[in-house]
């Protein structure tokens, strides 16, 4: 197996063990409030790019779990170098191709953005200035509206934008409340910041099945937490829930920006379950079930950055390696020649060779040893 395609398939090894247990820790923590799966979700995608550093700067420990690395070659080996370099090109297309769409998406929504007019109704400002001072946000947020727009959603890693449709003049109170607050939970949460960072590990592991299954449970976790925070400010989830129907109703397919909507109807169905269900778990609940849940997924990640899963040779390995390889003529000496482990320390013609002492301790001695042998070599009659 030569160093590329190890060093690939270790990568691989890594990253399913650390995707293997996070999923295992979403479904044992499944009764918890979504806030704690989501920030297992966002430790698991912070640790996933770090892998191959934590690997080189890291301790090690060897799980011989793929075969080893410089080993003999066979049939099937003599092909892995052939096949390592076309699988890097692959990878790195597919990866580009990812970063190109992240790009894209986010060009259209900075686009959005761009061409929306500021709202000036006065209860919608008032509104969100009292929700921001609530949850705490330093930062300012920009309120826009515009044709283009079709359901609330909110972008913007450094500068955060609240994007309204142009039918938000005609809502409710109740609606813009609960349309701002949603959204103010996702810049409180910089949630856009999150979304920016799984998707570009999402690239750079688009071969893998298992990081595309995280994508979706983390954004899946993502809204459901800014549900449970809306509804812990005294909204009744009945009302909630049809308010999150009614923005989903009839919405047209859009194109991809990198934006976080607040209705989408692939997952509408089991966000209003949650939403109903009278024993979901509030926000800040069950905190040991959390913290447990945490300290698991970093422990997983630095398991995953130390094992190595490819036995790698060692010194001892290449000695054997060497004794098996040797000059077969050598092996015969012994059998077409008289036993020469009866020598005495004196040294003595044994067949074609001399046998001599080597003394490590001193140099001159082997020198003139090694004469003495190459004389003899000289002289003895065949």
């Amino acid at each position: 197996m030569t160093a590329e395609f190890s060093g690939l398939a270790d990568l691989v090894v890594r990253a399913t063990v650390l995707l293997l247990v996070a999923l295992a820790l979403q479904w044992l923590t499944h009764k918890g409030p979504a806030l704690t799966r989501h920030n297992l979700w966002t430790l698991t995608f912070a640790l996933l790019p770090i892998l191959p550093a934590l690997r080189l700067f890291g301790p090690s420990w060897d799980v011989a779990v793929l075969p080893q690395a410089g080993g003999p070659t066979d049939d099937v080996q003599l092909e892995i170098p052939v096949l390592a370099v076309p699988a890097y090109a692959i990878w790195v297309t597919g990866c580009g191709v990812a970063l190109a769409s992240v790009g894209v998406a986010a060009l259209r929504f900075h686009r959005l953005a761009r061409v929306a007019l500021p709202v000036e109704n006065e209860a919608w400002l008032r509104q969100l200035e009292a929700l921001r001072k609530q949850l705490a946000i330093r930062a300012e947020v920009r309120l826009l509206q515009g044709k283009q727009i079709l359901t609330p959603m909110t972008g913007g890693v450094w500068k955060p934008v609240i994007l309204l449709p142009v039918s938000a003049a005609s809502w409710s109170e109740e609606r813009c409340r609960i349309v701002l607050a949603h959204e103010l939970v996702h810049v409180r949460r910089r949630d856009a910041l999150r979304q920016l960072a799984g998707r570009a590990v999402l690239a750079f592991y688009w071969f893998h099945p298992l990081s595309w299954v995280a994508s979706g449970l983390a954004a899946a976790r993502r809204e459901e937490a800014c549900d449970e925070k809306v509804l812990s400010f005294g909204v009744r989830p009945s009302e909630y829930a049809g308010h999150l129907l009614s923005l989903a109703e009839g919405r047209a397919p859009v194109r991809a920006v990198l934006s976080l909507p607040m209705a989408q109807q692939s997952r509408l169905e089991r966000r209003i379950r949650v939403v109903l269900n009278p024993h979901r778990a509030r926000p800040g609940a069950a905190l040991a079930t959390a913290a447990t849940a945490l300290a698991a997924g970093v422990a997983t990640g630095v398991f995953a950055s130390v094992v190595d899963p490819i036995r790698h040779e060692t010194a001892q390995d290449t000695g054997s390696k060497v004794a098996e390889v040797s000059d077969p003529e050598d092996r015969k000496v012994g059998d077409d020649q008289e036993d020469c482990s009866s020598a005495s320390d004196t040294d003595r013609p044994c067949g074609r060779l001399f046998v001599a002492p080597v003394f490590d301790s001193d140099l001159d001695r082997q020198i003139a040893e090694l004469k003495a042998v190459k004389a003899g070599l000289g002289t003895s009659s065949l």
